[in-house]
């Protein structure tokens, strides 16, 4: 473990050496907006993957990762009345703060009701808020290292880096811990039976230490999908298949990394993808695969494989620069019936963005500029939500989650 970063810090960490990426700065800033009566109160919070189907445990589309019986396990509890940073979000052309105050939030989910994200690192929370904004509320308290989330219609999931994957009625109550002696759980996806997770690495810099694993909801004893994966990250279901991204080797070339897949039921393996310089978050919609590089590009390929379509990319960051879109730095990503959605990074404390660009490719569009360390994005029918992990010069206390309408 390194301290307090999340999973994509973790890796800027082994392959760049700084915490929020090293990409391209963001001059343009447009400010965000907070309604009248926003409540400033200090509180952590965690997020990560996406509901249902197509999910991520950093972003999603639509939404895109021990003991049972409802009690509380390893001193982990929860509770449903805590409040912390909760904004009313009101109509604005700009982007709204939906939760303020939130320390080091990373990892986002979105059903119909409710926005859900995990933030902290020794004393963590699961948090949601409305939809439409109103009081934040602390779903599990004390997590060590909550990251990826998911949510369906009745309980929230999340993996915890300390080592366990848990969920938590999306009213509150008793957290269930589903799986144990995990090394680094980080992604999270479900579909209706199941819950699919990464565990990004059995020690920190083991280059084939990583898995993919699943349990079902009722919590049944997990089982490995797929063994001596190179640093899994983020992941996505569908009906039939599992997708995961393989951040790759860091003391190896950037460009180690691959996409993978393999049945819900296990099997072997298939190599969508390799010779991806880092990738790390990834959604899926009916035919195609989504994912960002962590060295700048936003990319897509067919669920049964073949050459990779380059949809944006930042100049020279990954090799592909020479001819493609130019973006700053890629991180979470967010799929709907028409447009790929990203969070991109600033450098070295300048602002970063949301984008967006058609699902096919052509001319990213910027959304939302001026955001305080932007990482997991989802969206829905109308709207886009993201996670602002904060400022250095806060300690990353003044964390936000956001969003835009319309899309």
């Amino acid at each position: 473990m390194l301290g307090c970063m999340r999973l994509v810090s973790t890796i800027v960490d082994m392959f760049l050496g700084c915490k929020a990426g090293c990409f391209t700065s963001i001059s343009e800033q447009v400010g965000e907006t907070t309604t009248t009566g926003a409540s400033s109160g200090a509180g952590s919070s965690t997020s990560g993957g996406s509901s249902g189907a197509n999910t991520d445990g950093d972003a999603g589309a639509g939404a895109n990762g021990g003991s049972s019986g409802g009690v509380s396990s390893g001193g982990r509890t929860s509770s449903s009345s805590n409040t912390s940073g909760g904004i009313s979000a009101g109509t604005s052309s700009g982007p709204v703060v939906l939760a303020s105050g939130q320390t080091d939030p990373w990892y986002l989910a979105v059903d119909a009701p409710s926005v859900y994200w995990t933030a902290g690192w020794g004393a963590g929370t699961v948090m949601k808020v409305p939809l439409g904004g109103g009081t934040a509320v602390t779903l599990a308290a004390e997590q060590a290292g909550p990251a990826g989330i998911a949510v369906d219609s009745t309980p929230v999931y999340w993996a915890d880096q300390d080592g366990w994957v848990a969920s938590v009625p999306i009213g509150g109550g008793n957290p269930t811990t589903l799986a144990v002696a995990e090394q680094y759980p980080a992604g999270i996806a479900v579909d209706a039976t199941s819950v699919y997770w990464t565990d990004f690495s059995s020690t920190t810099y083991d280059p084939i230490g990583g898995s993919v694993e699943s349990v079902t909801k009722v919590a049944a004893p997990f089982r490995s999908l797929a063994l001596y994966q190179s640093f899994p990250a983020g992941i996505a279901v569908d009906s039939t298949s599992v997708y995961w991204t393989n951040a790759g080797d860091p003391v190896a070339p950037f460009d180690g990394g691959s996409v993978m897949s393999v049945p819900l039921d296990g099997g072997t393996p298939r190599t969508l993808v390799s010779g991806q310089p880092t990738p790390t978050w990834i959604v899926v919609d009916t035919t195609n695969v989504y994912w960002t590089n962590l060295m700048g590009a936003v990319m897509s390929v067919p669920k049964i494989g073949g050459t990779p379509l380059i949809l944006a990319s930042t100049p020279g960051a990954d090799g592909f620069g020479v001819y493609a879109r130019r973006i700053p730095g890629a991180y979470g990503i967010a799929v709907d019936a028409t447009s790929v959605y990203w969070t991109a990074t600033g450098s070295n404390g300048d602002p970063g963005a949301v984008m967006s660009v058609p699902i096919r490719g052509g001319t990213p569009t910027t959304l939302a500029t001026g955001q305080d360390g932007p990482t997991c994005i989802a969206v829905d029918a109308t709207s886009i939500y993201w996670v602002n992990s904060g400022t250095e010069d806060a300690g990353y206390a003044d964390g936000k989650i956001m969003k835009l309408t319309p899309k």
